[in-house]
């Protein structure tokens, strides 16, 4: 990612590829000048006010547990990576226009902080059966050609 022709978020949206998702399994973040890694357990499009339930601040276990369960429940992908309530996630959220510039869901990408005792490693990731409605809709059709 950080393609120089892109700004902010935009390249985000290569994780709607599954093989941009094979290569890009990691999300570095930099704040004071150290680095944090973050393995990619999760992609998928929500409704914005679906996210404006989670965003920095307290959160009861049980709150930790049902975002980690819906964003691997509504994932393209199904990756080979353990969560737990104690780890450390980070969100990525960004517009889209995948399904028109009127529709109000949002592109996610989630990560977990890599443990004290993990090294930075290939890991499995396949598609889902919620990818089948993506691949669909990036095939296109003759009408969208012609238009």
């Amino acid at each position: 990612m950080g393609l120089e022709y892109f700004t902010k978020f935009e390249d985000l949206m290569g994780f709607i590829y599954y093989d941009f998702v094979k290569e890009n399994k990691y999300i570095q973040y930099t704040i004071d000048g150290k680095n944090y890694m973050y393995k990619v357990f999760a992609v998928y499009f929500e409704e914005k006010y679906n996210l404006d339930l989670y965003h920095e601040g307290n959160y009861e276990v049980s709150d930790i547990e049902k975002f980690i369960d819906l964003s691997k429940k509504t994932s393209f992908y199904d990756f080979d990576v353990d969560v737990k309530d104690n780890d450390k996630i980070i969100t990525l959220v960004t517009c889209s226009r995948f399904y028109g510039v009127n529709d109000k869901r949002q592109f996610v990408v989630v990560g977990r902080m890599l443990r004290d005792d993990e090294k930075i490693e290939n890991y499995e990731v396949t598609e889902t059966n919620n990818y089948k409605e993506i691949k669909e809709k990036l095939k296109g059709d003759e009408e969208d050609v012609e238009a």
